[in-house]
């Protein structure tokens, strides 16, 4: 069985099994997958903490062909947690810029207001670059997507997507037309279910 794990981005008190995520659901399940949410949510988490909780229920939840779907910090997630728990393949739809390389990009008091000290302290053990060494010693297929929309509001996060991108061996890099940031907007989804 194929199996679509979905793990959605910062924002507190919902996981991709909420209502708002059920037209991206069904777009993947149309395309033969079972898609499993994440059923964990941001509140008092951090990304490592997030990947350790992943890891376990995918590890519980894994059938014969698994991707991973995750949109902004959840593609954070998706992308540390591939090599540890092997998938065949990972989407990573608008990667977050908060890597180790991304600090000097942001000031700190605008990282510790939207996402706390100890997000915030978290983020400087996570490194963009050695996650990608790792998932290069992997059959592990990537394809990193952005929103056309997300040129003009999300510089930053364009370009961490190009640099990370760069980075990986097994990787196709997708602009998906019209799309805004979160991959629940039907221009999104289409762009996701495209490349399935």
């Amino acid at each position: 069985m194929k199996v679509a794990f979905l793990i959605s981005g910062y924002s507190f008190n919902q996981t991709p099994a909420d209502n708002k995520y059920a037209d991206l659901r069904k777009a993947i399940s149309k395309k033969g997958y079972k898609v499993i949410p994440s059923p964990f949510q941001w509140n008092r988490t951090t990304v490592s903490k997030y990947v350790t909780e992943f890891a376990d229920f995918y590890n519980k939840n894994k059938d014969d062909y698994n991707i991973l779907i995750g949109n902004s910090y959840g593609a954070m997630v998706s992308f540390l947690v591939a090599p540890i728990v092997k998938p065949d393949r990972i989407l990573l739809c608008s990667l977050s810029p908060y890597f180790i390389e991304d600090a000097d990009k942001t000031t700190k008091e605008y990282r510790l207001k939207r996402f706390g000290k100890r997000r915030e302290e978290a983020m400087k053990r996570l490194s963009a670059k050695k996650t990608a060494d790792a998932i290069n010693k992997t059959n592990i297929e990537v394809t990193m997507l952005y929103g056309e929309q997300e040129k003009e509001v999300y510089g930053q996060l364009v370009e961490r997507v190009k640099e990370t991108a760069k980075e990986l061996n097994n990787v196709t890099l997708v602009e998906v037309p019209n799309a805004p940031h979160p991959f629940i907007y039907p221009a999104y989804i289409k762009g996701i279910a495209k490349v399935l």
